[in-house]
């Protein structure tokens, strides 16, 4: 099971593959630095993406700072390395973690 984990107004919250969740919202990084909250679609796989128009699926950056895909009821953290993040698209107008091989996708921050 994959879950995310960012801060939200001073504690972190999570996102789960699977399960109720707290605040369906997610950080995605703007240009200025910035970031805005967007509604949580959930999780996509990359070859999914592919397959929509660029007019369908906009990639973005995802404020993650950590993440699991470890399965049970006490997730084993890994670090989104500084200087990256998680791969996003916004589909439809909601924001979803790209997935490839089962994990979310890890890319640099400048690109």
């Amino acid at each position: 099971m994959i879950v995310l984990k960012y801060q939200f107004n001073c504690m972190h919250t999570t996102l789960p593959e699977f399960g109720p969740i707290k605040h369906p919202v997610v950080p995605v990084l703007l240009r200025d630095g910035d970031f805005s909250r967007v509604a949580w679609g959930g999780f996509v796989d990359i070859a999914e993406v592919h397959k929509w128009r660029s007019s369908q699926a906009k990639p973005v950056k995802l404020d993650i700072t950590e993440f699991s895909v470890s399965p049970g009821e006490w997730p084993l953290w890994r670090k989104v390395p500084e200087g990256h993040v998680v791969q996003g698209a916004i589909i439809n107008g909601r924001a979803f973690c790209v997935v490839e091989d089962g994990m979310p996708r890890v890319v640099p921050a400048k690109r």
